[in-house]
């Protein structure tokens, strides 16, 4: 983990968390990425989260498969792990640089990959790639527009990630943009699903 970033994070959590509990999100963009989530099987899989943020995705896909599946969720931010634990999810602070061990059949990174330091980046790819099961799913939520965050804690993220990861051994089955209007602005976003095939 790098200088700063957990108390950065802890810093977002502050706004993101409400102290009555309830959550403030980007729920119409978070409406958004449901859906395409939604199109896969949960039930039975085993699943890392790389950046849980709140946990509002994950709480969906425990609900939509009756947590009938096996989840670990990953965050910089320990605020973030024990808001998300509100789900009842398992979360542990981590970086994509110290990620549990395991295979999983499902790995989620939603709006987290862009946070990664360039510099660790390689390294961070090649960890997902590990731990991605053969025939299992990445599935990765990418802003395509600048983000209001902390450039120190945002790098951006694009086509030459996915390019990165496929040099770890990862297939490229889905990328699909999407634009969510807001009432003063629009954003651009991409979903991107990856796999290791089979032998």
């Amino acid at each position: 983990m790098r200088e700063g970033e957990q108390e950065y994070w802890d810093g977002v959590a502050d706004q993101v968390v409400r102290p009555d509990g309830g959550i403030y999100d980007n729920w119409l963009k978070r409406r958004f990425i449901g859906q395409f989530l939604l199109k896969c099987e949960w039930t039975g899989q085993k699943v890392l989260e790389i950046g849980v943020g709140c946990g509002a995705s994950a709480a969906l896909l425990s609900f939509s498969c009756g947590n009938q599946w096996s989840y670990i969720g990953t965050d910089v931010s320990l605020k973030f792990a024990k808001a998300a634990g509100r789900f009842g999810l398992k979360v542990i602070q981590a970086d994509v640089l110290s990620l549990p061990e395991g295979e999983f059949t499902r790995i989620v990174a939603l709006d987290s990959l862009e946070h990664v330091h360039p510099l660790d980046r390689d390294k961070g790819y090649e960890e997902i790639a590990k731990r991605l099961a053969k025939g299992g799913l990445l599935l990765i939520n990418l802003p395509v527009d600048v983000s209001s965050h902390d450039e120190k804690f945002d790098h951006g993220i694009g086509l030459q990630d996915l390019l990165s990861l496929e040099e770890k051994g990862l297939i490229l089955q889905k990328y699909e943009r999407y634009s969510i209007h807001y009432e003063k602005y629009l954003r651009n976003y991409a979903f991107a699903v990856m796999t290791r095939l089979e032998d």
